[in-house]
Parts: C-alpha cells; sequence; structure tokens
C-alpha cells in the first residue's frame, strides 16, 4: 500500500512540476485586494487592478497599467487615495509574478494633493486564478500584504 501511495505522489508531484503557468503575460488582468502596515497615517487598505499591457523583451517580460484605490484609517487621520500605477513584471519561475512600479496619485486628507510611491512586489498562484501578493513600498506604506485574483 505504501508503494501505491508513493507511485501515485511521485505522479503528481511530476505532472504539476511540469505544468507551466504564465503569472501575468500580455492580456491578463489581475486585481488585488491589501492591508499595508508601517504607513505614517494608520492602516491603508487598498485594492487595485493591473493590466499586462505589452511583452518586452521575451514572454516571461511585461508592462503592466492599473489603476488603485486606497483608503487609510487612523484614530485621528483619514485619507483616501486614488491613482494609476505603471509596472515591470518578471516571471522567473512558474506561478511567480515578480515586478517594481510606479504609483502617481491623488490623496484626499487635511492637506489633499497628488503624491507617488515606488514599489516591489510578487504574487505567487498557488490556484490558477488565485494568489497571494507582497509589495515593498516607498510611500504610503511600507509593507502590503493581501491576495490576487486573475480574470
Amino acid at each position: 500500500m505504501k508503494k501505491i501511495i508513493l507511485a501515485v505522489a511521485a505522479i503528481f508531484v511530476m505532472a504539476t512540476a511540469t505544468q507551466a503557468q504564465d503569472s501575468f503575460s500580455k492580456g491578463s488582468l489581475v486585481g488585488t485586494i491589501g492591508v499595508g502596515f508601517g504607513a505614517t497615517y494608520g492602516v491603508p487598505i487598498s485594492g487595485a487592478l493591473d493590466w499586462s499591457v505589452v511583452n518586452l523583451w521575451d514572454d516571461k517580460s511585461n508592462l503592466g497599467l492599473g489603476v488603485i484605490v486606497g483608503l487609510g484609517l487612523g484614530s485621528d487621520h483619514t485619507w483616501c487615495l486614488v491613482g494609476g500605477r505603471a509596472s515591470l513584471h518578471y516571471q522567473f519561475v512558474d506561478k511567480l509574478d515578480t515586478y517594481l512600479g510606479l504609483t502617481l496619485g491623488y490623496l484626499v486628507t487635511g492637506e489633499s494633493g497628488f503624491g507617488w510611491d515606488a514599489y516591489l512586489g510578487a504574487r505567487y498562484y498557488f490556484w490558477d486564478n488565485i494568489g497571494l501578493f507582497a509589495e515593498l513600498g516607498a510611500g504610503w506604506s511600507n509593507v502590503t500584504l493581501g491576495v490576487s485574483f486573475k480574470f
């Protein structure tokens, strides 16, 4: 019985290891919902949509454009962000989308105005259309963690 279980497990591992999955190829649309940590004002909650516009130097690299909406909730300070995103993506391994990008947005607070955020991120897909993401940012939140959905 142990040999049968080991054989089935080995076949399963080989089948899933050889199945390639593009994590963010041309035409892909990905939505994210995340919570930020290390922000100056409160806890940011954000939602974003990223669309892969064009492949760059090969099939694993591309340019993404998107939008982001965020809400920062604090005890004495609340803010809202609406902006656009541009990102460069590269898929080093199957199911992993790595990227860096820039956000330009309008921040509504006591002192409203335009702002920017540079970020470095990764999305890992545990299933075909659902994964987890992490972003390190230099603007609104130091770290954002959340869930990704491919449409």
